[in-house]
C-alpha cells in the first residue's frame, strides 16, 4: 500500500475526530465534576486531603502550584479526584516535595472561580482541560510516603529542576532569574506588569513559557553529537530520544513539551522502518498520538498554536524559500528567517486575536534575534549550573556562563522594552467571528499560495468578495446599542458601545485591570468617561446608570435592569423576572436594536434572547 493511500484516511480521520471532540466539548462531556463527598468539603473552613503528587512545583502568585490526585478527605476515602493545589510558600516541608510522594495537605478547598468579566482568567475551563475538579489553598503539608520506583525518574527530574532554580536565584536578580528560567525551563515566574506587557507587545512570550524549543534544542544537539562521533542511525536515534526523555523529566511537565517529543519519535521511527518521514506525515501521526492520549489537549491554546503553526510551515515554507537557494548563505539565512516569521505571523494571527486580543507586529523583527539569543542563554544556564557544582576553585569556571546568561537576559529586557514603546509594535483587535475568519482565511490562503499567482489571484478575489458581502451585511443590520456590565469589588461599571462606534464608560466600580481587559475584548479603539449624570437616550431606548446598577427602557414602556451593587442597596425599579445580578452571573451584555432588548451572560457566552 502506498504511503499516500494510508496517510489520506488518517488525515481526514483526524479532522473528523477533532470535530467530534469539539461537539462533545460543547455538550459538556469533558466537564469534570467532583465526587459529592469531596464537593461537600468545599464549604468547610479547613479540609485535609491525602493523595499522590502528580507534578513538581510551579511558583504562581497564589502560592506554589502542584497537581494532586486525592483519594482521602479528612481521613475518609473518596473517589480519586485531580485537584489543583496552591501551597503557601512558607509552608514547612514544601521544599522537599517531589512527584509521586504520598502527602497530606490541609487548607481551604473550593470550586473553580468563574470568569466574571471579559478577559478574566477562566479557571473552570482551565481545570476542565486538565481533568481537575477543585482547588485547594493549602497552608501545611506533610509527606506520608516516598515515591514508588516508577515515580523515581520524575522525582529526580524535579530535583534537577529545583537545583537550576536555586542557582539562578543565587546568581541573578529576581527579574533576570525569572527570565532565564523561562528561556531554559519554560517558566518565567512572576514579573512586573510593565515587563509582562513589553514581552507581549514584542511577541516573545512564547520563548519564556513551555514551548517546543525546550525539547528541540537538546534533542538537536544530541543529533549533532551523534553525527560528530560517527554513531550509526540506530544508536543516534536512541541518543536523541534518551536526551529528550531526560529533558522531559526536568522541564515543567506540559503538553507543549510532549508534542515535539512525539513528532521527533515519529520521524525517527519512520526512518528505522525504512520510510521517508515527510513532515506532514509526522505532523498527522503526532497529532493523533496527542489526542488519543489526552483528548482535552484539542482545547488547549498550546495545541492550536503548535499544530496551527507547523502545518503552514510544512506546506508553505519550502515553496517560499526555493527562490532563495541561489543567494549567498548569509542572505539565504536572513531570507529564510523572514519567510518563517511571515508564515508564523499569518498562521497564528487568528489564534492570537482570539486568545490574547493582540497582534504583535514587532515580533517579526525581535524574534529574528530573540530565538538565537534564547538558545545561547539556555546553553549558558545549563553549563553555568553544572560548572558551579564542581569543587572550589574549579567552580569559578561557571563565571563566564553566568555573565553570558545575565547579558542576554538584560539585553532581551531592553530590546523588548524599546520595541514595545513603538506605536506600531502591537495592534489590539477583537476576537474574530465566523465571517471575519472566512475573509482572513481566504486572504491568508492567497498569501500562502505564492508563487502560484493564478491560485493566489483566485483566493484574493474570493477574499474581496467575502469582505464586501460581510460589509454589506453589517451596513444593512439595524443600529445596535450594547452595554457591557462589569462586576467589581466596589460594585460595578459599564461600557456602552454606541451605533457610531463610540465607547463610553459609565461608573467607576471596577479596577483598571478589569476595565482594560474588557475594552480589549470589545475591540480596538479607546473609550471616554461619560460626563455628568450617566444617562443616555438613543431613539426609543434610554439608559440610566445608578450606583446599584443599570436601568434600560425601551419605548418608555418596558424596563429592564442589571444589578451590580450588593442586594442590600436600594432596589432597582424593575420586575423581578427582568432583573439580573452580576454578583451571581458575572459580566452581562445588554444590547438592543431599537425593537427589543436581549442579554448575553458573558461567563458562559449564552445568548438569553429577549428578556421576558
Amino acid at each position: 500500500m502506498r504511503a499516500e493511500a494510508f496517510l489520506r484516511p488518517l488525515a481526514w480521520g483526524l479532522a473528523v475526530y477533532a470535530a467530534l471532540l469539539s461537539g462533545l466539548w460543547q455538550l459538556g462531556v469533558f466537564r469534570v465534576h467532583a465526587p459529592p463527598a469531596l464537593a461537600a468539603k468545599a464549604r468547610a473552613e479547613t479540609t485535609a486531603l491525602s493523595g499522590t503528587l502528580l507534578s513538581g512545583v510551579t511558583p504562581k502568585r497564589p502560592g506554589d502550584r502542584y497537581w494532586l490526585r486525592a483519594d482521602e478527605a479528612d481521613g475518609a476515602p473518596v473517589s480519586p479526584t485531580k485537584v489543583l493545589v496552591y501551597l503557601a510558600r512558607k509552608a514547612e516541608g514544601g521544599s522537599f516535595l517531589r512527584p509521586g510522594q504520598r502527602v497530606r495537605l490541609s487548607g481551604k478547598l473550593r470550586g473553580p472561580a468563574r470568569a466574571r468579566n471579559p478577559g478574566d482568567f477562566d479557571e473552570a475551563a482551565f481545570l476542565d482541560m486538565r481533568g481537575a475538579a477543585l482547588v485547594l489553598h493549602a497552608r501545611s503539608v506533610s509527606v506520608l510516603a516516598q515515591p514508588p520506583w516508577r515515580w523515581l525518574p520524575w522525582a529526580w527530574g524535579e530535583s534537577v529542576h529545583l537545583a537550576i532554580h536555586r542557582w539562578l536565584a543565587r546568581g541573578f536578580g529576581a527579574v533576570e532569574a525569572s527570565v532565564l528560567e523561562g528561556l531554559s525551563l519554560g517558566y518565567r515566574g512572576a514579573l512586573p506588569a510593565a515587563l509582562e506587557r513589553d514581552f507581549e507587545r514584542s511577541g516573545v512570550v512564547q520563548l519564556l513559557t513551555p514551548s517546543a524549543d525546550k525539547l528541540t534544542l537538546p534533542m538537536g544537539g544530541a543529533f549533532v553529537l551523534g553525527l560528530a562521533f560517527g554513531l550509526g542511525p540506530g544508536a543516534r536515534a536512541l541518543l536523541v530520544l534518551a536526551v529528550g526523555a531526560l529533558q522531559l523529566l526536568i522541564v515543567i511537565p506540559d503538553p507543549s513539551h510532549t508534542r515535539p517529543y512525539l513528532m521527533a519519535a515519529s520521524a525517527l521511527a519512520a526512518r528505522r522502518l525504512g520510510r521517508e518521514p515527510g513532515l506532514f506525515q509526522v505532523w498527522v501521526l503526532a497529532a493523533w498520538a496527542t489526542l488519543l492520549c489526552d483528548p482535552r489537549q484539542l482545547f488547549n491554546a498550546g495545541f492550536v498554536l503548535t499544530y496551527g503553526a507547523l502545518l503552514p510551515i510544512i506546506a508553505v515554507l519550502p515553496r517560499w524559500t526555493e527562490p532563495l537557494r541561489d543567494l549567498p548563505p548569509a542572505l539565504r539565512l536572513v531570507g529564510t528567517g523572514l519567510a518563517l516569521q511571515c508564515v508564523l505571523q499569518a498562521a497564528l494571527t487568528p489564534a492570537f486575536a482570539s486568545y490574547f486580543g493582540t497582534i504583535s507586529l514587532a515580533s517579526m523583527l525581535v524574534n529574528l534575534a530573540a530565538f538565537p539569543a534564547a538558545t545561547v542563554a539556555t546553553v549558558a544556564v545549563w553549563s553555568g549550573c553544572l560548572l558551579s557544582m564542581l569543587p572550589a576553585p574549579l567552580d569559578a569556571l561557571s563565571a563566564p556562563s553566568r555573565w553570558a546568561a545575565g547579558f542576554i537576559a538584560r539585553s532581551l529586557i531592553a530590546v523588548c522594552a524599546r520595541a514595545s514603546a513603538q506605536p506600531w509594535a502591537a495592534v489590539e483587535v477583537p476576537a474574530p467571528g465566523p465571517g471575519a475568519l472566512l475573509v482572513y482565511g481566504l486572504a491568508a490562503g492567497a498569501l500562502f499560495a505564492l508563487p502560484d499567482r493564478g491560485r493566489a489571484r483566485t483566493l484574493a478575489g474570493a477574499a474581496l468578495c467575502s469582505a464586501a458581502w460581510l460589509g454589506a451585511a453589517v451596513a444593512a443590520a439595524p443600529p445596535r446599542l450594547s452595554v457591557t456590565m462589569l462586576e467589581g469589588r466596589r460594585g460595578g461599571a459599564a461600557v456602552a458601545v454606541l451605533p457610531d462606534g463610540r465607547r463610553l464608560i459609565l461608573g467607576d466600580g471596577v479596577g483598571p485591570a478589569v476595565l482594560r481587559a474588557a475594552l480589549r475584548r470589545l475591540g480596538p479603539g479607546g473609550a471616554k468617561r461619560h460626563p455628568g449624570p450617566a444617562r443616555l437616550s438613543l431613539g426609543g431606548v434610554s439608559l440610566v446608570w445608578r450606583p446599584e446598577g443599570l436601568v434600560a427602557a425601551l419605548r418608555g414602556k418596558e424596563v429592564y435592569c442589571v444589578r451590580s451593587g450588593p442586594p442590600s442597596k436600594k432596589p432597582l425599579p424593575c420586575p423581578a423576572s427582568a432583573t439580573v445580578e452580576t454578583r451571581r452571573t458575572g459580566a452581562v451584555e445588554l444590547f438592543t436594536d431599537g425593537r427589543q432588548i436581549a442579554l448575553v451572560f458573558l461567563e458562559r457566552g449564552v445568548d438569553r434572547g429577549p428578556v421576558p
